[in-house]
């Protein structure tokens, strides 16, 4: 299921993410997309009857990190010749060190980067992914309003934070000063009590996700409608998984899981439309309008709806992550990919990194 809904969910809308939201083709840039995807993925899991539900989280996570590592060392330690990747090639980002030949035909070989830069890179991932889902997991039972602030921070950088640069009428050929959010998860900051936070924000960390330059204010001028279309995409996502039944998911019906456009146009509401009308059958996902999404959210007796399950999992002896407080929680198994691998048919990968990877949520 990760292979096929999530690792392609980038790809997918990548006209979006990199010509509306101005995401860099970078490798971070597709792992926020993902993880975005594997977290819808996740709260439609969690809903799943004990112990199915736990085991599904769980084994999403380890090939979501299983992926992540083997496209780190594609970057970091290229191989010679080209490899096969653990889900699928991605267009999204650039892979600066992808395997090339010489004029001579032969393979270049290239410079590997050590273990300890792999383990560094795994933990700031971990660390982002956790912060995220925590931030997605709160708003999502807080309302659209957090909602579009957990959007605004991790899928947009923060942009604007620290106010909005305009041009100088008396000198418009100044130049274009540098502002980013400076990011305090990922490991990146040491001692936060030492960070100089304005020589932070005007230093180019390589993300490529920054403030405007004061030519370009006017992209801000689009960002309250871009964050209601990636809310209302998330909500209608949300509620079109939770229409699908326990035991479509547990059978492996991935066609029926895809995720839908992030943007609907006219036409393909209007014959999403229609083709309920003339089936008969309850409207899904793609055919909910936004207004109606954020009004009503159908339950269904047979599970609990994923506001329900979330409003529960808060309020009873586990975090809002469904992580026991108790410490019980599900380690990764990574190292035994080979039983998540029955969840979704994708190949397992060894783990060759000595970070410790994440406890699902």
């Amino acid at each position: 299921m990760y292979a096929k809904l999530c690792a392609a969910a980038p790809d997918a809308e990548m006209a979006f993410w990199h010509r509306d939201c101005d995401l860099p083709p970078t490798f971070q840039s597709w792992f926020t997309v993902a993880n975005l995807h594997t977290w819808m993925l996740a709260v439609r899991f969690r809903a799943l009857p004990p112990p199915h539900g736990k085991e599904y989280v769980q084994g999403l996570v380890d090939h979501f990190f299983l992926d992540i590592e083997d496209r780190i060392r594609a970057v970091l330690q290229p191989p010679s010749k080209p490899t096969e990747p653990y889900t699928l090639e991605s267009s999204f980002y650039t892979n600066p060190n992808a395997p090339t030949t010489g004029p001579d035909g032969k393979a270049v070989r290239r410079r590997a980067a050590p273990e300890r830069l792999v383990s560094r890179q795994m933990k700031i991932f971990k660390e982002q992914w956790a912060g995220m889902w925590i931030s997605l997991d709160y708003a999502m039972v807080k309302g659209d309003m957090e909602l579009a602030a957990a959007v605004w921070r991790n899928l947009l950088g923060a942009r604007g934070a620290a106010g909005i640069a305009f041009p100088d009428p008396n000198d418009p050929n100044a130049p274009a000063p540098y502002r980013r959010t400076v990011n305090l998860v990922g490991g990146l900051v040491e001692n936060i009590e030492k960070i100089d936070f304005e020589k932070e924000a005007h230093r180019d960390d390589g993300s490529g996700v920054h403030d405007y330059a004061p030519f370009e204010a006017d992209k801000y001028v689009k960002y309250p409608d871009l964050m209601l279309d990636v809310v209302t995409y998330l909500r209608r996502e949300l509620v079109r998984l939770e229409n699908i039944s326990d035991e479509e998911i547990m059978h492996g019906d991935i066609p029926g899981l895809g995720f839908g456009r992030i943007v609907e146009s006219t036409v393909d509401a209007s014959e999403s439309s229609d083709a309920t009308k003339s089936s008969g059958a309850p409207p899904t996902g793609d055919a909910v309008k936004s207004s109606d999404v954020l009004k009503t959210t159908p339950s269904k007796p047979s599970k609990p709806s994923t506001s329900e399950a979330t409003k529960l999992t808060a309020t009873s002896n586990t975090s809002p992550l469904g992580k026991p407080k108790n410490g019980n929680s599900p380690k990764p198994r990574t190292s035994k990919a080979d039983a998540a691998s029955k969840t979704s048919g994708v190949k397992s990968l060894p783990s060759r990194s000595k970070v410790t990877k994440p406890v699902t949520p």
